[in-house]
């Protein structure tokens, strides 16, 4: 698996799973509020951000972390394992920092079995 999207409500652990698969599949980490706001936390705009978003989706390899929902169906589609229509596209939905390790030790078995 190349290409792994995160996605989840504020402060659930998106950024936190990221890093530590991105580290465990050394796999590129693409943080998408790093995307979006520019320095000082000022709105870069979503104009900005997509066409910044589809340069980073079609890089041969990542781990993207983010929700912005009016862009998720670009990455979604360039994802690895969306439901079993794509065969390597890998989504990941947290619903609080709490699932981070579980969902870590769950994947890192899955990919040692």
């Amino acid at each position: 698996m190349k290409k792994i999207l995160i996605i989840g409500c504020a402060a659930a652990g998106k950024t936190t799973l990221a890093k530590k698969l991105s580290h465990h599949l050394n796999l590129p980490h693409i943080q998408l509020d790093y995307l979006y706001w520019k320095t000082g936390w000022v709105d870069g705009g979503l104009g900005e951000f997509v066409e910044k978003m589809y340069k980073k989706i079609d890089e041969p390899a990542w781990i993207m972390d983010g929700t912005y929902v009016r862009a998720l169906m670009p990455r979604a589609m360039k994802a690895e394992l969306i439901k079993k229509v794509l065969p390597e596209v890998l989504i990941v939905t947290l619903r609080s920092p709490r699932e981070v390790d579980r969902l870590m030790q769950a994947f890192l078995t899955q990919l040692n079995a």
